[in-house]
């Protein structure tokens, strides 16, 4: 038994202590472990209105469970319609949600790097809630498939949200009105591409054998991990020329 204990604790904890590795340069800055653990916890809580307010509903008004009717349709045009019109866009919104909550809490508002950093936090923290849930329902062979894919795909997916909010959010609240007006659309952008990317991941993992997922899921995960590679070093050099600028 203490083997599989073992492998769940590393499939549970090994993404964040992963991400912990890369970004543990940025826990010396103030603020930034605690930014770190809030969005995590963040993110974890924002499934519970999921699981118990908002899918309960969805089974409401289907008479059945939205992921049983998924897994047990045969049309693709549903399965496509349920994981990119409703499994994408509401988990993304609920994260986006819990996620800003925490940002205007600790005024991050105006920290590009904060905001990225908070978005792939919380990405993690949802996807540690998500697999927890599947292990307990499921056991340790859904975990073992699903740990590190789905730890990976939230982190792309949030991570996506904060590139596009830490670019929006100072504009989104400038009394401009230009700049208002373009600052909520770069965070409905975010918003639509990462819940297309959410839907495509689930539809995939609906439709497609594990062998065949894997070529999808390779060229998702590389793709996704350079573009928060990039992103990640793209703030950290606007945070520098902006400390470069002299005080007005």
């Amino acid at each position: 038994m203490f083997p599989e204990e073992a492998a769940v604790l590393v499939l549970l904890f090994f993404p964040a202590l992963l991400f912990a590795f890369f970004f543990h340069r940025s826990f010396r800055e103030i603020g930034f472990i605690r930014c770190g653990v809030f969005a995590f916890l963040g993110g974890a809580f924002s499934t519970i209105p999921l699981k118990w307010l908002i899918y309960p509903f969805f089974g409401f008004l289907l008479n059945e469970d939205l992921r049983s009717l998924i897994s047990a349709s045969t049309s693709v045009w549903i399965k496509a319609l349920a994981c990119l019109g409703v499994v994408g866009p509401v988990e993304e919104f609920v994260k986006l949600f819990c996620i800003l909550v925490i940002i205007f809490l600790f005024n991050l508002e105006k920290k590009p790097k904060c905001v990225f950093f908070t978005f792939m936090a919380s990405g993690l923290g949802f996807a540690f809630a998500e697999n927890l849930d599947y292990y307990k329902n499921y056991g340790f062979e859904v975990l073992a498939m699903r740990g590190f894919l789905t730890s990976a795909g939230h982190l792309i997916f949030s991570g996506t949200v904060g590139v596009f909010l830490a670019k929006a959010l100072p504009d989104a609240f400038e009394p401009i009105s230009g700049k208002v007006f373009r600052g909520f659309s770069k965070i409905l952008l975010g918003l639509m591409c990462a819940s297309a990317l959410h839907g495509l991941f689930d539809l995939f993992a609906f439709c497609f054998s594990a062998f065949q997922l894997l070529a999808f899921f390779f060229f998702l995960l590389s793709f996704g991990f350079y573009f928060l590679r990039e992103s990640w070093i793209f703030f950290l050099r606007l945070e520098k020329s902006e400390n470069l600028l002299p005080e007005k």
